[in-house]
């Protein structure tokens, strides 16, 4: 009998001890209120309704220009533009106050843009000191122009301003690529693209300056390399976008016309970027990436970009499918990139309506 008493205890004792881990261990859901893939109980509607968000969830919503001012605005654009000192991160985080001073014209936003300049300045000089060389080798080299194009277009600075001169030729003269041994790297890739860029650019800004034309026939060679094939070389949704932005955003800067835009050649690269977006506006990664839908911002600016210079709307009516997809998938608020929806209020051209692709199977090309 006492051995009876002794294992119903410790059956009550177990079962008091599973109760109290299953209490303990009740799941929480702490990702997004809303699936990254429509619910699969889709399924039980007897129609499939695409404008019933019961069956189908992620929006429809009508984007333009105002649709990504609007989420610029949400940020508290006078906070930002009070705290003109962000360190290396500057030229990304004023972006959104750029943008302010090109939409309203009002100067207190350009002001807001010359003093970051100048911190920012102050900030590379500081890593200059601390680690011999400037690392920062993308965003620069898509940031720069822009903020010269709109400043010096409402007269806030001229073509040889001193002091924006003197930033410039500072980042290009103590860039290093991932801060290594000194070396300009060659191809079309991630790390060539960007400094060949900026280099060139500088010095057809600044062609006084001893370095001009050895810059100038560094940034020639590397985009000769790239249009040799007109493509890149990294097979994946991670890497592949950094070289792109180059020729895409400025090359008809380099250029002084449209050739990288018109080229026949590149619409097979325009192609997969539209492409490789699903119906439902997502992008599925493949290749060194950095996740889920990790390029979507990426693939918002460049196709505006894209469709503004060729005309052809299927590339809004995919960016605006990302965007809308990015509003499902959003936790709050903050759906987009205050960076992407920057550039896509510079590049967007709502006078191009957007098109539906032809709802058929494809495949892309990559040379």
């Amino acid at each position: 009998m006492r051995i009876a008493h002794s294992i119903t205890a410790c059956i009550l004792g177990l079962l008091e001890v599973a109760i109290t881990l299953t209490v303990a261990q009740e799941p929480e859901r702490i990702g997004a209120p809303t699936q990254f893939f429509v619910d699969s109980e889709r399924y039980r509607f007897a129609n499939a309704d695409m404008s019933n968000p019961a069956f189908y969830p992620v929006p429809n919503e009508t984007i333009t220009r105002d649709t990504y001012m609007q989420y610029l605005e949400s940020m508290d654009l006078k906070a930002l533009a009070s705290d003109p000192d962000r360190g290396e991160s500057s030229l990304v985080a004023f972006m959104p106050v750029l943008v302010k001073y090109v939409e309203s014209g009002e100067k207190r936003w350009a002001d807001a843009c010359v003093e970051m300049l100048k911190q920012y300045h102050t900030a590379l000089k500081k890593r200059v000191e601390e680690d011999t060389w400037i690392w920062d080798f993308e965003w620069p080299a898509v940031l720069f122009p822009l903020y010269r194009q709109y400043l010096m277009e409402g007269n806030i600075i001229e073509a040889n301003t001193p002091w924006f001169k003197d930033l410039v030729l500072y980042y290009c003269r103590n860039l290093h690529v991932w801060a290594e041994e000194p070396i300009e790297w060659r191809g079309g890739c991630h790390r060539s693209m960007p400094e060949g860029t900026v280099k060139w650019l500088a010095s057809t800004w600044y062609p006084d300056i001893p370095e001009a034309k050895h810059w100038a026939r560094y940034g020639q060679l590397v985009f000769s390399d790239f249009w040799k094939v007109k493509d890149v070389p990294q097979n994946d949704t991670g890497y592949m976008m950094g070289p792109l932005l180059m020729p895409l955003f400025h090359g008809d800067r380099l250029l002084g016309d449209d050739r990288v835009y018109t080229d026949p050649e590149m619409q097979q690269v325009f192609t997969r970027i539209m492409m490789e977006v699903s119906s439902d506006g997502a992008m599925n990664p493949y290749g060194p990436n950095g996740g889920y839908n990790s390029t979507a911002h990426f693939r918002v600016s460049v196709l505006e970009r894209i469709a503004a210079k060729t005309g052809d709307g299927r590339y809004r009516y995919v960016a605006h499918k990302l965007v809308n997809y990015l509003l499902y998938q959003a936790r709050n608020d903050d759906y987009l990139s205050s960076l992407h929806a920057s550039l896509a209020y510079l590049f967007a051209d709502d006078s191009i309506a957007p098109v539906e692709p032809e709802p058929h199977s494809i495949y892309t090309l990559r040379h």
